[in-house]
């Protein structure tokens, strides 16, 4: 009698596969996306690199898979690590970001900061040490001590207060803005001796406060849809202990200011003076304190030729002095300071060409700059010359500058001129757009020579919308605040906004001046 051994063997088989069953089940799978790289030139070695290394270290036979976003086991998944690495000079900064696929929230959030590009090497290989050790429990937690932000690392070794320019810049980078911000202010709002950080778009102005690395909002005021927004300021000309927020816009149907501002009243933002008839720049000098100055645009050639005044707060209300400037300024394109370095005040311009030029007092050119700076896509309009079936004239645009700032940023004792580089990509011949491809912060200190390039942000794509000097995060040190703004193309489509700041500027950039 023959024995059948094959419903044996079957049954032996499938007594094994049902032990084996839970152990597939339980294996933790992550997809792995490739890490985004921010930087002023491709690193497609690095970003495969990276990718690689993530999808080795996280290989852990019958504990964890790494799966693609495309990989049939991809709806399986129990996470999802993305991440960016930017590139800052010769620094790096590492974001990444463990999701949980069933509630969506983070799992774990790395962050790393280092002096060398080759250190995003230890960062991807603490990350995935990282994700063993919290997450699947598996071997010793990583001794984090070796790779440490650099605030921690300089508040453990004593260091001199003397901020030395050759040092790497602390850099900080906000969360995307959804809307497209046109101009930013730092000062303190409410009161509470912090400053916090107002931006502006064509839609609303928000305030936040800084804390640590992330952007708390404090407040949202919606703007009216008839006005147009230039540029916005914030500080404490009233002298009551908190800044007025001065809106600078132009009412869409007459093309004349519709200026306003607010004020924090300790529970909301208010109207304090309403439709003002002037643009409003706040200037931080390092001669004369902080100025506010206003000028008026009657939209009729008027291009922005009227004069310059210097407006205070006086019991009866707002009272303008007009300040005597060289012919052709705006009240967008200079500020006072010492930018020589020898004790004498100078009036320091960037013209409409976006050149750089020193006047005296008495409004004598003492220097310019052949290379131009600058660029923005805020603008007035005014009726130009060519005709129209209308009334004879079409609009034409006036773009504005940028703000231009004397300023010690490094804490040497001496001033340094700081100014913005926006590339547009027509070279300013389209009359009704602007569109820039990249945009940087130079810094500029005086020579025998002129002016001459001291250090530099490095080139971010997209463009520059505004830039300030101010305590952001409340540490007692003015830091460069600057907005990027991102598109999808020439036409305006979908836009990203990011605040970034940094406590010196790099000068290892070997970039044309």
């Amino acid at each position: 009698m023959k024995v059948r051994k094959t419903p044996i063997l079957l049954t032996v088989l499938l007594f094994l596969f049902c032990l084996a069953a839970p152990a597939l089940a339980e294996k933790t799978r992550i997809i792995v996306k490739p890490f985004s790289i921010e930087a002023d030139q491709e690193y497609p070695f690095l970003k495969k690199g990276v990718f690689k290394m993530l999808l080795s270290r996280l290989e852990i036979p019958g504990i964890c898979s790494p799966v693609l976003e495309n990989d049939p086991e991809a709806s399986l998944a129990n996470y999802v690590l993305t991440g960016t690495i930017l590139i800052f000079g010769d620094g790096i900064s590492t974001d990444a970001k463990l999701t949980d696929t069933t509630t969506g929230a983070a799992a774990l959030s790395f962050n790393r900061f280092g002096k060398t590009k080759g250190d995003v090497l230890a960062h991807v290989d603490l990350l995935a040490r990282e994700i063993k050790t919290e997450i699947l429990g598996v071997g010793p937690k990583p001794k984090t001590v070796v790779q440490q932000p650099i605030q921690q690392q300089q508040q453990q070794q004593p260091q001199a207060q003397v901020r030395q320019p050759q040092g790497k810049a602390q850099l900080w980078r906000s969360p995307a803005l959804k809307n497209k911000i046109i101009s930013l202010a730092i000062s303190d709002i409410n009161g509470d001796s912090k400053n916090e950080t107002v931006v502006c778009s064509q839609k609303s102005v928000q305030v936040f406060l800084r804390e640590n690395r992330t952007l708390k909002r404090l407040a949202e005021f919606d703007l009216n849809p008839t006005d147009r927004v230039i540029s916005i300021d914030a500080g404490d000309i009233n002298a009551n202990g908190r800044s007025e927020i001065y809106v600078s816009c132009v009412d869409k149907r007459t093309n004349l200011p519709s200026s306003f501002i607010m004020e924090w009243n300790g529970s909301e933002f208010t109207k304090i003076a309403a439709r003002q008839p002037w643009l409003f720049r706040i200037i931080e000098t390092t001669t004369r304190g902080t100025l506010l100055l206003g000028q008026d645009v009657n939209g009729k050639k008027n291009q922005l030729r009227s004069p310059v005044y210097r407006i205070t707060w006086q019991k009866t209300g707002l009272v303008e002095t007009e300040l005597k400037l060289p012919k052709g300024l705006s009240l967008y394109s200079f500020t006072f300071g010492d930018p020589r370095n020898t004790g004498e005040e100078l009036l320091v311009a960037l013209t409409r060409d976006g050149r750089i030029k020193l006047f005296t007092p008495e409004g004598d050119e003492v220097w310019r700059s052949n290379a131009d700076f600058g660029g923005t896509t805020a603008f007035v309009e005014y009726k130009g010359n060519r005709y129209n079936k209308d009334d004879g004239y079409q609009m034409s645009r006036l773009f504005l500058q940028q703000r231009i700032h004397v300023a010690d940023l490094d804490n040497d004792g001496k001033n340094s001129v700081l100014v913005v580089k926006n590339v547009d990509t027509s070279s300013g011949l389209l009359a009704k757009t602007r569109y820039f491809s990249k945009g940087h912060v130079k810094s500029l200190r005086w020579d025998e020579m002129g002016l001459t390039p001291e250090g530099r942000t490095r080139s971010f794509p997209g463009y520059i919308s505004d830039y300030v000097l101010a305590d952001q995060n409340n540490d007692g040190k003015k830091e460069l605040v600057y907005s990027i703004s991102r598109s999808d193309g020439v036409v305006d489509q979908k836009h990203t906004t990011r605040l970034y700041s940094q406590d010196r500027l790099s000068i290892s950039y070997n970039e044309a001046f």
